[in-house]
């Protein structure tokens, strides 16, 4: 039969390729017996192996799932949201600041802001049929636009208006309509709150809403909203601090955040404005994640290491007791290639073995964490196919070395010993 020069018969291919199956079944055998006839020493091996593959999986999962229950609380008020805070600026002596009249006229003269919204604090203690409200609700002079920039929802009747003005109504957020109902209120619409000695006529009541803590610090269930101008004639000598504003469909946070600047510059001339986008925060909140748990991955990494250690102590010792079984190979015909081969494969089945339980180590400790503090469970399927990968990869950088030691015997110089 002739053939191309240079190239194999397909029968002698096959025949090689069955060859290698066979030898790499036998060596797993082998390298399987080899170690239960140690068997204390292959599992104080395995234990160091599935707690670094465990640890780097439960670090790097747990990491993940923080990350994104922190990223979550800023996602949930939107990522087209900017936050501007006034900067203390004197001039001549003179404080600087903005009114309300520039917070509207912010969306009006700005066409990359669609809402925009500040707030004013009035403090003092809200009562209810001649009682404080329990839990110091807190009293925020405010319009509808704050509500809607928010994300508030209503329970009943309505939030407060700009078309209010001086109207002494209010909207009761749900923590306060469940104190006043519990202090005996019926219906809560239509009921009095006393604020600064004034009595307030509830208007509204707001659904359960979470913290927002992104340039605002509001706190919506124990919060009472009266309307802006209202709150100016309590408050008059509080200056407005804080805007939110949210960002038109399709225009980037720097280019909302440059028009800002320049609105401010030239209504206010000297007034400093800093502005914060949430879209730029969240995505600085990422990376500073991707950090933390690369820095937990290292961490771990670190016991897969101390493992890998406990994986080639291991292979020495089996090397110097087994010197006589491989003076017995060698003189029957096996080859050095052959020796190393089969150390190394019994590196690599302990190491696998290892990172497959650990693996499992790793996804229960990390459901273990998430039950424990409420969070959704979540493992990183990268970091499970990357524990199976070092695992493997473990396996054959710290069985080489035994495995050239054990091939570099000579056959009577271990059959003597």
């Amino acid at each position: 039969m002739s053939t191309k020069r240079g190239a194999y018969p397909r029968h002698l291919i096959r025949a090689s390729g069955a060859a290698v199956t066979v030898l790499s079944r036998t060596n797993v055998k082998e390298a399987l017996a080899s170690l239960a006839s140690i068997r204390g020493r292959s599992i104080l091996a395995l234990v160091g192996i599935v707690v670094g593959i465990g640890s780097v999986i439960a670090m790097v999962s747990t990491g993940e799932v923080v990350k994104g229950e922190a990223l979550k609380q800023f996602e949930g008020l939107g990522t087209d949201i900017l936050a501007i805070r006034r900067v203390h600026t004197r001039v001549r002596g003179r404080t600087l600041n903005f009114s309300a009249a520039d917070v509207r006229d912010l969306v009006l003269e700005t066409p990359e802001i669609v809402a925009a919204a500040t707030w004013l604090d009035v403090g003092g203690d809200p009562m209810y049929a001649g009682k404080a409200i329990p839990n110091q609700p807190i009293v925020l002079g405010a319009t509808e636009s704050l509500a809607g920039i928010n994300g508030l929802e209503l329970a009943a009747g309505r939030f407060v208006s700009h078309l209010d003005l001086h109207q002494r109504f209010c909207v009761l957020g749900d923590g306060v309509a469940r104190a006043i109902s519990r202090a005996g209120a019926g219906t809560v619409l239509g009921e009095n709150i006393r604020l600064n000695g004034r009595l307030y006529s509830v208007v509204g009541v707001l659904r359960p809403a979470e913290t927002r803590r992104f340039g605002q610090d509001l706190r919506p269930d124990d919060t009472v909203f009266i309307p802006l101008e209202a709150a100016r004639r309590v408050a008059t000598d509080t200056p407005f601090r804080r805007i939110v504003a949210r960002i038109a469909p399709g225009v980037l946070p720097e280019a909302a955040t440059e028009a800002v600047v320049s609105y401010f510059h030239h209504r206010v001339p000297g007034l400093r404005m800093e502005v914060t986008a949430a879209q730029q925060l969240i995505d600085r909140m990422r990376n500073q994640g991707q950090l933390f748990t690369l820095l937990l991955a290292a961490v771990g990494s670190i016991s897969l290491i101390v493992g890998g250690v406990g994986v080639m102590n291991l292979m020495l010792i089996s090397v110097s007791e087994r010197r006589a079984e491989i003076g017995l190979r060698r003189a029957v015909g096996a080859r050095r290639r052959d020796i190393r081969q089969q150390f190394v494969t019994e590196s690599v089945v302990l190491c696998l073995l290892g990172g497959a339980l650990g693996v499992l180590a790793g996804a229960a400790a990390s459901l273990g964490i998430c039950l424990f503090a409420g969070w959704p469970f979540s493992v990183s399927v990268t970091a499970m196919v990357m524990g199976v990968g070092v695992s493997s990869g473990i396996g054959v950088a710290f069985g080489l070395y035994p495995a050239h030691k054990a091939s570099r015997l000579e056959p009577i110089a271990a059959l003597r010993s």
